[in-house]
């Protein structure tokens, strides 16, 4: 820390990054309930009446293929953020993406799919996927042949990011061009400590060697920081968007994309109010969560 600075300076400073998200904590054993109504895999609760979201290749001799179910949240469970008022109060979303094809090109809007469901699903029946067509070639190698990821139950934690790193692999001494200079090493200090604390109050490390990398790989994330308002590279509809959801890599689930980046998706905070999912939109690690 600096000489002149004291830990209500540190405080307040930080306080200017600091946004609340919702961490996805993976339940483990998989037996353990997770919060209801909300899970990464397996199968959704869509109602009959919503069509399941298939993607057509550019090629007009590719068939239509359906897409893979990614995960469900129940609004009504959500916690309500400082920031993202825009955020429903119930109903419940779904999250979909095309594995046959290679996403993060130009691709990409169209292979992913948010859909948002306004009643109460809990009584709906889970519903599997349409049956994958006959001879796909997948252009991804993360495509497995499922059509299904594993199931795993999650429970939502308000955590707090900042608008760098990612779970822990940056600090803001590497990003100058957010924080100001004076105030870089301390918060620095301070994020790793807080980014540990938090790690250790979702998910406490048990006498086993093998926990720390499932740690790791199990905090997946919504809402939170937007670290693209800092950067000019990307701008319009990133810079008053939100985060519905951010997917690590997830060996649990058999979930990977692109070279094994996270998968963010984002939608306008006016298509948010007006409930359109229409716009939102999937991108290859885009961005950093900041936790």
């Amino acid at each position: 820390m600096s000489d002149n600075m004291t830990d209500t300076d540190v405080q307040a400073a930080m306080a200017k990054y600091r946004t609340p998200a919702v961490a996805l904590v993976k339940m483990y054993p998989r037996e353990r309930p997770g919060t209801p109504g909300c899970w990464l895999g397996g199968q959704p609760t869509l109602p009959a009446h919503i069509p399941w979201p298939m993607y057509q290749f550019a090629q007009d001799d590719y068939p239509a293929v359906p897409m893979h179910f990614l995960c469900q949240l129940d609004l009504a469970q959500f916690p309500r953020l400082e920031g993202f008022e825009e955020m429903p109060e119930r109903g419940t979303l779904f999250f979909f993406f095309d594995p046959v094809h290679t996403p993060g090109g130009p691709e990409t809007w169209e292979a992913s799919t948010v859909l948002y469901a306004e009643g109460d699903v809990s009584a709906v029946p889970r519903r599997a996927p349409p049956q994958m067509p006959d001879g796909i070639e997948p252009l991804s190698q993360n495509y497995k042949g499922t059509s299904e990821y594993g199931y795993w139950p999650v429970e939502l934690h308000v955590v707090e990011t900042y608008p760098w790193g990612s779970w822990g692999q940056e600090t803001p001494k590497g990003k100058p061009e957010i924080v100001e200079a004076p105030y870089r090493e301390a918060i620095g200090k301070h994020y790793e400590q807080l980014r540990e604390d938090q790690l250790d109050q979702l998910m406490p490390i048990p006498n086993d060697p093998t926990w720390v990398g499932k740690r790791l790989h199990s905090l997946h994330a919504s809402l939170g920081a937007n670290p693209l308002e800092h950067d000019a590279q990307h701008g319009g509809f990133k810079h008053a968007a939100v985060r519905l959801l951010r997917l690590e890599p997830d060996r649990d689930m058999g979930f990977a994309a692109g070279d094994a980046e996270p998968v963010e998706f984002w939608i306008p905070r006016a298509a948010l109010r007006e409930r359109d999912c229409s716009q939102a939109a999937m991108y290859l690690s885009l961005s950093p969560m900041g936790a």
